[in-house]
């Protein structure tokens, strides 16, 4: 045996007759390690690894002030607004640039860093969900949207500790994969019941009758948390499911079929509708919605000039109703 092999057993005190023949040996001394090592207890070395990990990885702005964490969130703002129309801004049609989702991903980074940082970031991140805008380079953006549609939505049913934080969310949808997208809508809007904003961004326009098959008129399902609607005409059918809402905008599509949904609806908790078209007024629906809906307090428009002139001659007063406000805002 080798003077290193000798070495090897000096330091661990076996006894060295017991592994070799009884015949001497030439045993040279053991060379003093340069640097003592600390030898870890049995049993303790994996406990000992996960304790020094865990320290190395938490930082310690983990322990700052909830106030404080909460006040350096406050600086992530919504960038695009969930409760108006966003068309004309951002320079979006089809779908929303990415800058949309710039908060969404500082709060997960965030509630990633500890169990602390978790509770209190996680129902900020979940208050608004996000499914119109579109990352660049990850694909045609109707595939985008349908599939995160399908995703978050089927997600948020079966998650409801996620759902109950969820007060707004934004939608593009395409004909891709429609129905299933759809199905995840709704399941999505039953299951978040502090839902108060559904904005559907874009709308392709052949889907009225996919939107109907997915909200049958003859459903007993109800949204009751939903207040603010931003859908296009072709999504009416989702207004029946929405007993309790407060404020309707028509994205687009044709006016005289919208103010119909919201009478067959009827949504008689109304408060704002926006966005008649100038060929609504011409059916004289004011008085019509004030009789479905008592508590109807402004109607608003967003016409074009030569619109306006038209709309000014057929615009309707409501008798009795001084408090209803018909309000034409020039674009």
């Amino acid at each position: 045996m080798s003077a290193r092999h000798y070495a090897a057993f000096a330091k661990l005190n076996w006894p060295v007759n017991t592994c070799l023949d009884t015949q001497k040996s030439r045993q040279m001394p053991a060379r003093k390690s340069k640097r003592s090592r600390r030898v870890a207890p049995a049993g303790a070395i994996a406990s000992d690894a996960t304790v020094t990990t865990e320290a190395e990885t938490v930082p310690a702005t983990s322990d700052l002030p909830a106030e404080l964490l909460l006040e350096v969130a406050s600086n992530f703002e919504v960038l695009v607004p969930f409760d108006r129309v966003t068309h004309r801004d951002y320079d979006a049609w089809f779908h929303i640039d990415e800058v949309a989702l710039e908060r969404q991903d500082a709060l997960r980074a965030m509630s990633q860093v500890s169990q602390r940082w978790r509770k209190l970031f996680l129902p900020l991140l979940w208050e608004n969900v996000e499914i119109a805008a579109c990352r660049k380079g990850k694909g045609q953006w109707h595939e985008q949207c349908s599939m995160g549609l399908i995703k978050k939505g089927n997600g948020l049913a079966e998650n409801p500790e996620l759902a109950q934080y969820v007060q707004n969310i934004r939608v593009a949808i395409s004909k891709a994969s429609i129905s299933e997208a759809l199905a995840a809508l709704s399941k999505a809007l039953a299951a978040c019941t502090n839902l108060k904003t559904v904005n559907m961004h874009y709308v392709h326009d052949n889907t009225a009758g996919a939107f109907k098959e997915a909200f049958k008129p003859d459903s007993e399902q109800t949204f009751p948390s939903i207040e603010n609607l931003l859908i296009p005409t072709q999504a009416h059918s989702l207004l029946r499911a929405c007993p309790n809402a407060k404020r309707v905008t028509r994205t687009r599509g044709f006016g005289d079929q919208f103010v119909t949904a919201i009478l067959k609806a009827p949504c008689k908790k109304l408060e704002m509708v926006i966005g008649f078209g100038v060929y609504a007024w011409k059916d004289n629906p004011l008085e019509k919605l004030i009789k479905v809906s008592p508590g109807l307090q402004h109607i608003k428009d967003d016409l074009s000039a030569y619109e306006a002139k038209v709309a000014e001659l057929e615009v309707p007063r409501a008798k009795g109703r001084a408090d209803v406000e018909a309000k034409i805002v020039y674009k």
